[in-house]
């Protein structure tokens, strides 16, 4: 009898714990998550909270953003958009047979003003490639100045030769094709 005893004396205190143990585990093959309230509002599990940084002070303001001293790189916004120089600095092959294009020994002050490389390149393959073009004729259309407004490709084509709009149009969506070409060759 005293070993019956035992047993429902360890039975009894397994069953007394067990509510506990699966409360805290979970039960066999259900994945374990944690509860809801320990997760901070607005939060993902796993993540530790960081109160204050990108919450408004006041309700209808801006989020806030903290004061950075410089030293976390990555975290200053780039105010600077990429211009056509700075990426033809970076693909020396493509600069060189643009320069060729151009019959210049390299390419100083043709890229500036370029909104992008896809359109300078464009413009760069429309004067070798249509008579009656020329890039600094092109180059002024496309940019405008004080007194004119800047033109698309096509209506800087048609402006500088004497093609029709379809015909302008249709060199400039080809010059456009040739400009993704010729950039993914040399990129």
């Amino acid at each position: 009898m005293k070993q019956t005893g035992y047993v429902a004396l360890v039975l009894a205190a397994i069953l007394g714990l067990s509510p506990t143990l699966l409360a805290q585990r979970g039960r066999p093959g259900t994945p374990s998550l944690p509860s809801q309230s320990r997760v901070p509002e607005g939060r993902f599990p796993g993540f530790p909270p960081n109160p204050g940084i990108g919450q408004p002070e006041t309700p209808g303001q801006p989020p806030s953003v903290p004061e950075s001293d410089g030293s976390q790189a990555g975290l200053q916004p780039n105010t600077q958009a990429v211009t056509a120089s700075d990426q033809l600095s970076r693909t020396p092959r493509l600069a060189g047979r643009l320069a060729d294009m151009l019959a210049v020994e390299s390419l100083t002050t043709e890229p500036d003003g370029f909104r992008n490389l896809g359109l300078f390149v464009a413009a760069v393959q429309v004067s070798h490639n249509v008579e009656g073009t020329t890039f600094d004729g092109l180059k002024s259309r496309l940019l405008g100045n004080e007194t004119t407004d800047p033109m698309s490709l096509g209506e800087a084509i048609q402006d500088e030769t004497a093609l029709s709009e379809a015909e302008a149009t249709e060199a400039a969506d080809q010059a456009a094709g040739q400009a993704a070409e010729l950039i993914d060759e040399n990129s």
